[in-house]
């Protein structure tokens, strides 16, 4: 069942997208979406009805009202570039990066970084102290080449 988000979790969501006030954000299972304004109402009355099996941008989960990001997330044309630090990668870190391998935390701020390449967002990473944590989909990844 899709549950629209409380105040808090709203104000959250809200600095990770550019358009705040044209969305509509909610709950499925934990996981937080963000909805256009005017497909949110028929999405809510739909998924009273019928099985939804995807809808939405996946904004991610919020712990303890900080949102962790889903890779969607990263990819959504309208995601606020200044919601977290920006990393921009050299070609063969950001093929590292897609392989899922480790990345060298220097170049990351603490925290929540949005990872890109050219310009263009690839994904999540975290630093946490002296490493950093690879957020890329373990289903993503690449496997040769």
């Amino acid at each position: 069942p899709l549950a629209w988000a409380d105040r808090r979790a709203v104000q959250e969501l809200e600095r990770w997208v550019e358009e705040p006030e044209a969305m509509r954000f909610a709950a499925v299972g934990g996981t937080f979406y963000g909805y256009w304004q005017p497909q949110a109402e028929a999405v809510a009355m739909l998924s009273g009805v019928l099985n939804v099996i995807a809808s939405g941008v996946e904004m991610g989960q919020l712990f303890k009202g900080v949102l962790r990001p889903a890779h969607a997330l990263a990819l959504f044309t309208g995601l606020r570039r200044g919601a977290a630090a920006v990393c921009e990668l050299p070609p063969e870190e950001a093929l590292r990066y897609l392989r899922r391998g480790e990345v060298a935390a220097g170049r990351f701020a603490e925290g929540m970084n949005l990872v890109t390449a050219d310009g263009a967002a690839l994904g999540f990473a975290k630093r946490i102290g002296r490493r950093c944590n690879n957020l890329y989909p373990n289903s993503l990844r690449i496997l040769k080449g």
